[in-house]
């Protein structure tokens, strides 16, 4: 369990990120995987996990679409203005995020700014995740009878 992991992570960069800043650089403000601070529960309370477990745990959300490095760019739109398309997945969960953007300039930081993203299910999939989370019995009973009455009308149909 790592109760301090982001839900989705996300690091998109105007070229590759060893061309803009050192590896020391990227540790003092957290930006990259491996910089991430991530705390796990064990029985000693939370500790650092071991390097396994941290690899394991950015292995299985990036094959989830959850955690994305450098997979997409950022465009220079004119001077002091850019623009970067960052893809969320139908999996990314609900809730308040922080986008944050760092501006180098050689090497150093030369800006830095945070904004408050809300994410959240809107329209018939909202509702949909409400019932089945607030009723799952009835979701469930509602879910095999819509597979029925499917299977009925796809069997009378498939006879004619």
């Amino acid at each position: 369990v790592f109760p301090t992991a982001p839900g989705y992570y996300a690091v998109a960069a105007s070229r590759p990120l060893s061309d803009i800043a050192t590896p020391t650089v990227y540790a003092s403000y957290g930006i990259g995987f491996g910089n991430l601070p991530l705390l796990t529960t064990s029985e000693r309370g939370l500790v650092a996990p071991e390097k396994s477990f941290r690899d394991a745990l950015f292995r299985i959300r990036s094959a989830q679409g959850l955690f994305r490095q450098e997979q997409d760019s950022i465009v220079k739109l004119s001077e002091g203005l850019f623009k970067t398309d960052i893809h969320l997945p139908a999996t990314v969960p609900d809730g308040d995020f922080s986008v944050e953007t760092f501006l180098f300039q050689s090497g150093r930081l030369k800006s830095r700014d945070r904004i408050s993203l809300n994410v959240s299910k809107e329209g018939f999939e909202r509702a949909a995740y409400e019932f089945a989370h607030g009723f799952p019995f009835f979701y469930g009973l509602t879910a095999v009878i819509v597979a029925i009455a499917a299977g009925w009308f796809a069997g009378v149909v498939g006879k004619k």
